[in-house]
Order: structure tokens, then C-alpha cells, then sequence
């Protein structure tokens, strides 16, 4: 993956997510509005004249799209029509079971691979790269849940699961959902400094470091729904 000329980094940097069909919808939006948010804060603060960053959604094909929950987005332009110019790619998760065997998916992630500064995922979106041979020989994470599966069945990749963001190289993933936004943080930091990445924390009211890994979330997940009121307290009071 290229690095951008001292002149491409005076333009706006584009990051685009690969959506489709079935998508986690703060996979996509989560991260955009990490970006979003340090490119008005950089402009308010007199950091930086022009944009940023210039944002955009592209899928298999332009136009609306359903999301995991019901709601829509409209991709603003198809696969076809991107052969470069995207600094940063991040492919969003979400049900990925049928769009991980789409080749046209993972063949364009293969292609854009070569040219763009940094590629990501988002919590199951790593399977996607990991189809398109991205993650072979390289560590990465995914949504605690799915960490097992990603491990078997990609066996040339070194799974981490209790990390919210990894990066190795410039191939990044990271874990469930909101933590696509500890990606996205991490991204501006590189970009901006540590100063803009804790300001756009606080506006959005985000740590910019989050402690701790995804195993503080799995493990409260797993308290049994059957135990008594009084069990249930006593193990949020050793949790706290």
C-alpha cells in the first residue's frame, strides 16, 4: 500500500467504507463521524484551512441499501466506478455470510489494496479481508463473538481477541461495532496528532485511548440470565 506525495497531503484525505447489504449501520456511520468531526474541529481551531477529509460509502452496486437494522443508506458510488483515489478503506461489518463468497467484493479489495495508504475493517468486516488473503501472515481482531471462527478458518492469521483496534503494517481491524470509532480515532491520531484525536474524543464524548480490551464486554454478556437478584448484584459489584 502507498504512502501519499507532500502534495497529495495538502488535499483532503478520502476515506471511503464498503457497505453492503445487511451491514451493521454504525460500522459505517461510527467511523464517518470520527472523520467528520476532526475535520470541523481542525477548521475551528484554525489547524487547517481546507477539509480534512473527504467521506464516502461505496458498495457492489451505487444506491440504497438496507442495513442490519431496518434503516437505509444509499452508497454513493459502485466498485466499478473507484480505481483510485481513496486514501483510507475501511469494509464494514454486519451479515457478512453471503458477501464474504462475493468475489467482485474481494476481488476490488485485492486490487485497492495496491493503492491506497491504509485499509481496515470494521468487527466482522475482517472476514472480507481475510477472504481476499489481506490478513494472511498479519495479526487482526473481530467482533469478540466471531474471533473463534475468523481463527479456524483462516489459520494464516494471528487472531487477537480481546483487542478493540489492531494494526499491522498498514492493514488495520477492529473489534464490535462502537469499536470501529476506537479505529477511526486512532486513524486521526496518525493523521493529526494526539491533540485533535482527544478533542474529537471529547466532543463526542469517546475515549480517545479506550481501556481495557473486548473481554470486559463478553464477559459481562455472559452472566446466566437464571441467576437470583442477589447473585446478579454480587457479580456487578465484583465486576465494578
Amino acid at each position: 500500500m502507498t504512502n501519499p506525495s507532500e502534495t497529495e497531503a495538502l488535499h483532503p484525505r478520502h476515506i471511503a467504507v464498503l457497505a453492503f447489504e445487511g451491514c451493521e449501520i454504525l460500522d459505517v456511520c461510527g467511523p464517518l463521524g470520527v472523520f467528520s468531526w476532526a475535520g470541523q474541529w481542525l477548521r475551528m481551531s484554525g489547524r487547517a484551512e481546507a477539509p480534512a477529509y473527504t467521506l464516502s460509502v461505496v458498495a457492489d452496486r451505487a444506491g440504497p441499501l438496507t442495513t442490519l437494522s431496518g434503516l437505509r443508506i444509499v452508497a454513493d458510488r459502485s466498485i466499478d466506478e473507484i480505481d483510485g483515489g481513496i486514501d483510507t478503506l475501511l469494509v464494514a461489518g454486519g451479515l457478512v455470510g453471503n458477501v464474504r463468497k462475493n468475489t467482485r467484493l474481494t476481488e476490488w479489495l485485492n486490487r485497492m489494496a495496491g493503492g491506497v495508504r491504509r485499509m481496515g475493517s470494521v468487527c466482522t468486516g475482517a472476514f472480507l479481508l481475510a477472504e481476499s488473503g489481506l490478513l494472511d501472515g498479519r495479526r487482526a481482531t473481530t467482533h469478540w463473538n466471531w474471533c473463534r471462527q475468523l481463527a479456524e478458518e483462516f489459520p494464516d492469521v494471528t487472531v487477537e481477541p480481546d483487542r478493540l483496534a489492531i494494526r499491522d503494517g498498514s492493514v488495520y481491524s477492529s473489534g464490535g461495532v462502537t469499536a470501529g470509532m476506537d479505529l477511526a480515532l486512532s486513524l486521526v491520531e496518525e493523521d493529526w496528532g494526539r491533540e485533535t484525536a482527544v478533542m474529537v474524543g471529547r466532543w463526542i464524548l469517546v475515549f480517545p485511548s479506550r481501556p481495557g480490551g473486548q473481554s470486559q464486554f463478553s464477559t459481562c454478556l455472559a452472566k446466566g440470565s437464571g441467576a437470583s437478584r442477589n447473585f446478579l448484584a454480587l457479580q456487578d459489584w465484583i465486576g465494578a
